[in-house]
């Protein structure tokens, strides 16, 4: 037991992750382009319009990435700012129409929005498990115990989640079966040790 211990983690999870839908930024009306005398842009034109409405795209991007989670965990903490950061410094490609442009926004946020759900989940699921075995390691009063807690966790280690959209189970179906797994042994060793007193 005293190695499971040491390969687990002492902090538990209580919140829930709120999945939000995935949804396209809606374009604005096509972009009024506002005649210009600079000779650098193509066909004379000036792309300001555009560039304002795609910045605007780009927060409200941003915005949706850092609500994507309900308290996120330090995992997805670091990717709600690491992609965040790639939205910022990401340039309007002025050989690219705005639409082209915004399309490229809207698949970029919704991939890494998915990156974002997947990171923050599998480290809260850790940390779930990890407090699964640490409650039960608290209820062992027993060598017939540390029996019941090695088979645990090594049946929760095997079940993960997987990437949203993929076969498989989801992340509230494999905390389910975590929740399912820790019960039936908690009833057990408590069983045991009442009848051991």
């Amino acid at each position: 037991m005293k190695n499971i211990t040491k390969k687990i983690f002492t902090s538990a999870i209580s919140a829930v992750i709120s999945l939000t839908a995935v949804s396209a930024f809606t374009a604005p009306a096509a972009p009024v382009l506002a005649a210009s005398n600079n000779p650098g842009q193509t066909n004379g034109y000036s792309y300001s319009y555009e560039l304002e409405q795609y910045e605007l795209k780009k927060q409200e991007g941003i915005r949706f990435l850092e609500n994507c989670v309900t308290d996120p965990s330090y995992a997805g903490q670091y990717y709600i700012s690491r992609y965040s950061a790639e939205i910022r410094k990401h340039q309007y490609d002025i050989r690219k129409s705005y639409e082209q442009n915004l399309n490229e926004l809207v698949r970029y946020v919704n991939n890494v929005y998915k990156y974002i759900i997947y990171f923050d989940q599998q480290s809260k699921f850790q940390n779930l498990k990890d407090s699964k075995i640490l409650y039960l390691i608290s209820l062992s009063d027993s060598p017939e115990d540390e029996a019941i807690i090695d088979s645990v966790f090594h049946t929760i280690s095997g079940i993960n989640i997987n990437f949203p959209g993929s076969c498989g189970n989801t992340y509230e179906e494999s905390v389910a079966l975590v929740d399912q797994l820790t019960e039936d042994a908690a009833r057990e060793i408590i069983s045991n040790n009442n009848t051991n007193n």
